[in-house]
């Protein structure tokens, strides 16, 4: 995968011009470079760790060979891995150095295997060329034909391309009508502000649109993906995209539109139940279409709004979602449904939020990348072999905790794998059954952030535990952390649930008394009012020998179980 460096580039060409690889699967893959450093990718793709050794030496029959030596790099690389290799480049002052040709040799410890030479000449900086760009726009007075001034500064791009994720070739090898077109997108999107941080979106948006209304269509929306982490998009979808698009667009502002609200249309089509208020969270977010509908369903209790998600999946299903004006008659039916089935109150605020990491520009998010709330839900209960009623594959009527589970699924808290599995014997993530506390007492969730430092930027977990932060159902391990991947133990889930009905307003009657456990001295302090409390309204028991096992972990049984008794 090329490796994009937000530096000045040198332009840098790789040719190869002998090639030793007498085993293939040792090799250099790729050359690039930015404005001091050459980089050089190599891949050990045998079944045995090996001893590589870089050689790079520059070409220049005026050298002695020691001159002519320029680095020697010896690192080992383990079987079916890839190791860069970074050459700092210096200038030409010492006379030595700097542009010119040079010799990349890979060996390892039988042979050389593979040899490159490539050339190299310092680039010009992108400061320069913005400085540049804006000169020449400075003259333009039709901006139908701004390309007349800009083409002579775009000779000079390759480098600047590179920098911004592009190709550093794709400008010089598009038709002279493309090149026109991109220049005069770019002229009117406002050169006059562009900055080292805006420009690579600008000239994404700007060669995308040129190549796509001059008939380039996928390629053109590949470019502008640039900007949107392309290489993760699903680039299969792009023909179902263009065909949700129109056939031109007149700036890049309504062509980077278009394609939010096409791509937002596929994702919402392609969207399961447990994942639909993701969905059109973030449609709604990256599009500002269609708000007021969503938040009226996203206003829904649990229960009445899993029944609208799963209208607009039967519909989505249906090939009704071709449109926005189709979107908006499906959302209002699917309101009206929701609100026939039962009572709607209020408050409920949503429930998801975090299945889809990005925006709809950058991901194809088809599947919630919980583990604790997957793909499948609205799945109906099936018979088996012998007649026994399966909420899910493998857990039935008879399980111990049926009518948690049950409950749960019906309300669109939990769901089963793409193989309609629930896994109750699983331990459940501490993330995980957050999103499961927020779903259950109704959080508004969306658009949250948290700065646990072991929280990914984007993760499908990050809105339910922003959501929780604000709530203030969930806290860190310390040490700024959430305790992102640990299992979550009882005591922690005792505290998070006598949280989140505080939060939900919910007070839990008192049915017992409480009797001392005999492993209490272990309970850490923070957590001995929430057991008291959850003990007392009968909502959690100790785990036989009257013990708790505060620090004992919980399985995605156990989890349902007390969040329906807390919730029910």
């Amino acid at each position: 995968m090329k490796k994009v460096f937000w530096l000045t580039l040198a332009t840098i060409i790789g040719i190869p011009t002998l090639s030793f690889a007498a085993d293939n699967n040792i090799s250099i893959t790729e050359i690039y470079a930015d404005s001091r450093t050459v980089y050089v990718e190599t891949v050990n793709n045998s079944e045995t760790d090996t001893m590589f050794m870089l050689t790079v030496m520059k070409e220049d029959g005026q050298l002695t060979r020691a001159e002519r030596v320029y680095a020697i790099f010896q690192e080992p690389v383990k079987a079916g891995t890839e190791k860069t290799f970074e050459i700092f480049i210096r200038d030409n002052n010492d006379g030595l150095r700097g542009t010119g040709t040079y010799r990349v040799m890979l060996q390892d410890h039988n042979e050389v295997r593979d040899v490159e030479t490539i050339q190299y000449a310092d680039g010009i900086t992108m400061a320069d060329f913005l400085m540049n760009l804006k000169t020449a726009a400075s003259a333009v007075t039709d901006k139908t034909v701004a390309y007349e001034a800009l083409s002579p500064i775009m000779a000079d791009c390759a480098g600047v391309l590179f920098s911004c994720g592009l190709d550093g070739n794709l400008y010089a090898a598009q038709s002279a009508e493309v090149q026109k077109d991109s220049l005069n997108y770019l002229y009117q999107s406002g050169v006059a502000s562009f900055t080292e941080e805006t420009f690579p979106k600008a000239i994404s948006q700007a060669l995308g649109l040129g190549i796509y209304n001059n008939g380039e269509k996928k390629k053109g929306l590949e470019t502008l993906q640039s900007e949107h982490g392309g290489e993760e998009v699903d680039a299969a979808l792009f023909d179902t995209v263009v065909s949700m698009m129109a056939n031109s667009y007149d700036t890049t502002e309504d062509f980077e539109k278009g394609f939010k609200q096409a791509y937002g249309l596929v994702t919402i089509n392609r969207a399961k139940v447990g994942v639909m208020h993701d969905a059109l969270q973030i449609f709604k977010s990256e599009t500002g279409v269609c708000s007021t509908a969503i938040d009226k369903i996203a206003g829904l209790l649990p229960t009445n709004r899993y029944t609208a998600y799963e209208y607009i999946v039967t519909q989505a299903g249906a090939g009704r979602i071709t449109g926005i004006a189709e979107l908006e008659t499906v959302l209002g039916e699917a309101y009206t449904k929701a609100i026939g089935s039962g009572t709607t109150g209020g408050g409920a605020g949503g429930g998801a939020g975090g299945g889809i990491a990005g925006g709809v520009g950058n991901k194809t998010p088809v599947e919630d990348s919980s583990a604790a709330v997957t793909t499948g839900s609205g799945t109906p209960d099936i018979k088996n072999d012998s007649n026994e009623t399966m909420i899910f594959t493998d857990l039935s009527e008879k399980h111990w905790a049926a009518n948690s589970v049950k409950w749960l699924k019906e309300k669109g808290i939990v769901s089963g794998t793409d193989s309609g599995a629930f896994e109750p014997d699983r331990q459940v993530t501490r993330e995980e059954f957050t999103k499961m506390i927020a779903l259950a007492c109704g959080l508004e969730v969306g658009g949250q952030t948290v700065s646990f430092t072991d929280a990914e930027s984007g993760a499908w977990y990050v809105p339910y535990l922003g959501a929780a932060v604000d709530a203030g159902i969930v806290g860190g391990i310390g040490d700024n952390q959430f305790g992102i991947g640990w299992n979550i133990t009882r005591q922690d889930m005792a505290v998070m649930v006598e949280r989140a009905l505080k939060a939900a307003d919910l007070t839990p009657a008192k049915v017992k008394d409480y009797t001392a456990f005999d492993d209490e001295a272990a309970f850490a302090d923070y957590a001995k009012d929430a057991i008291k409390v959850l003990f007392e309204a009968g909502i959690i028991n100790g785990k036989g020998a009257n013990s708790f096992d505060a620090g004992g972990n919980a399985t995605r049984a156990e989890a349902a179980k007390i969040i329906y008794e807390a919730f029910k």
